[in-house]
């Protein structure tokens, strides 16, 4: 998109550019009937574009299945080609994003950046880094336009830490922040700005990463909420990287200071409140449980503000965070009487939304991944309230739901070659099978029995098919994490110290800091350890 298009088509993209997604929607409905056949093209790719950022990925696949291909110049095939790997590629749909992007010409490659970027993408998530190296600099050599090349600098420090090159990491960082400050995009402070601090904490530099926050505050339009609660998630994300509690603190404080005047809506105002709730928890700046209940209290008072779809979604968050203020309570009674009360409140209201997940997972096709996939996980949610809530007979028919859901969502992500997720979400079907054992075991040895029986195949399948991944995919990065699950998962579906023996030396080998890793993970491993020896 340029500046001289006509008005409101510049208007529609300045608007995106600044991240306010309604009004660029609302703008591009006024679109002029004299428009010609290229000024519509782009008005559709755009709403497609913004769509996308919104998370609405049907209408999204809806509004780019009507878009009139009838008399597309060469630029413009060219632009909705990538319109295309980049519909894929955010909805998940990784398999069709690499047939996407392998149909790329090379010499369309050397001249688009968007296609250079996907391309490279592509390569680097498939382990080709040196190409996809190749690829950006090839890129950089032949472009000076700063929105370019920022995006071009940012990626090639992805390739260096995959190389673990961290001095060549920072250099490119910093060079595409240069770019950056010439023309200030704010959708890139979620990535670039977030790579840059980060790194130089990383480095020693607390004091550059500070002034580097500080300078982004002066460049973005603090009267945009969109903008400010980026920039504040990244010093936040700073923070726990240095940590240091006074960055912490600082970041909050700038919050709160920004909040009261920000122009929201009252549904945005009050998903922000949810969403802050664990934030303040992890970062140990909770107040105390009395003030928690009451702000509980206020956001079921508020809900009727939400859709049903985000009011699932609220209260999976809420109930997360409230069964982790449970556990800081162990021991008083009164107050873990007034946490169970809320945590039941949450319940019923979420079993009462169920239909609204049914007619989500009834009309959502498979290609749209990652929604797909939200809703699986809401109907998860909602199997282990049912779960819960059962105490007469055994919940048979949740568990069979529950396993069904999460075997959907392994099968999906590893027919769409979404490896990395795939294998996370077989292990989690052996998660939720041991820890179901372990509790009915405790309180209902029958159930226990009944589970064995008609789950144990389901979480050895689980456990084959993660493995399988593993073999062949564990010379890629992030894996070390399910080494040690597999191992784990070996013990107790079948106490095979050998098996188990040997994903913890392949996890050794790689002399991973356990500091590094949550409290949880470290103390499975030292259980494995404990008992491989």
């Amino acid at each position: 998109m340029l500046p001289h298009e006509s008005a409101w088509l510049s208007e529609a993209w300045t608007q995106t550019e600044q991240l306010n997604f309604n009004q660029a929607l609302a703008t591009l409905t006024r679109e002029p009937a004299c428009s010609g056949y290229s000024a519509k093209l782009k008005a559709r790719m755009l709403q497609v574009r913004i769509l996308l950022r919104m998370g609405d990925h049907l209408k999204a696949q809806n509004t780019l299945a009507t878009i009139d291909t009838t008399a597309l110049l060469k630029r413009e095939s060219i632009r909705l080609d990538g319109l295309r790997a980049f519909f894929y590629q955010c909805t998940g749909d990784v398999k069709s994003f690499y047939q996407a992007v392998e149909k790329f010409a090379d010499a369309d490659i050397s001249i688009d950046t968007e296609y250079t970027l996907l391309k490279a993408d592509a390569l680097l998530t498939e382990g080709s880094i040196e190409a996809a190296r190749e690829c950006l600099e090839k890129r950089i050599n032949g472009t000076q336009n700063p929105e370019s090349l920022y995006k071009l600098y940012n990626d090639l420090a992805q390739c260096d830490d995959r190389f673990g090159l961290r001095e060549q990491k920072l250099t490119h960082l910093r060079q595409a922040w240069r770019e950056w400050k010439k023309r200030p995009e704010p959708n890139a402070i979620e990535y670039l700005i977030h790579n840059l601090a980060i790194e130089m904490v990383r480095n020693g530099e607390l004091k550059n990463a500070k002034e580097l926050l500080n300078e982004v505050l002066s460049l973005i339009n603090q009267s945009q909420p969109e903008q400010i609660l980026m920039w504040h998630n990244v010093v936040i994300d700073t923070a726990r990287e240095a940590q240091s509690v006074e960055l912490l603190k600082v970041a909050y404080a700038t919050f709160e200071e920004h909040f009261p005047h920000w122009n929201c809506t009252a549904a945005q105002k009050l998903t922000v409140k949810i969403t802050r709730l664990r934030m303040y928890f992890n970062d140990g700046l909770q107040s105390d449980t009395k003030d928690f209940v009451a702000q509980i209290g206020e956001i079921f008072d508020e809900l009727y503000l939400l859709s049903a779809s985000e009011q699932l979604s609220a209260l999976k968050e809420i109930s997360h965070n409230i069964t982790q203020v449970i556990l800081t309570n162990k021991g008083q009674r009164s107050v873990i009487a007034e946490l169970n009360g809320l945590l039941d409140r949450c319940d019923s209201i979420a079993i009462a939304l169920s239909d609204t997940v049914k007619a989500q997972l009834e009309t959502l096709p498979p290609a749209l991944v990652n929604q797909r996939i939200h809703w699986l996980g809401l109907q998860h949610y909602l199997e282990k309230i049912r779960i819960r809530q059962s105490t007469a007979s055994f919940p048979k028919q949740a568990l069979e739901s529950l396993f069904k859901c999460q075997k959907e969502s392994a099968e999906l992500h590893q027919s769409k070659r979404i490896h990395r997720v795939a294998i996370h979400a077989w292990m989690i079907i052996c998660d939720e099978y041991v820890a179901y054992l372990d509790q009915f075991f405790s309180h209902k040895p029958s159930w226990a029995i009944d589970l064995k029986e008609q789950h144990q195949d389901t979480a050895i399948s689980a456990l084959y098919a993660a493995e399988e991944i593993l073999n062949e995919r564990r010379v890629s990065g992030g894996f070390e994490e399910v080494m040690v699950g597999v191992a784990y998962f070996y013990l107790k579906l079948f106490d095979d110290k050998a098996a188990a023996q040997y994903w913890m030396s392949q996890f050794d080998e790689g002399n991973w800091s356990l500091q590094h890793y949550a409290q949880w993970f470290r103390d499975m491993y030292s259980w494995v350890k404990s008992v491989t020896g």
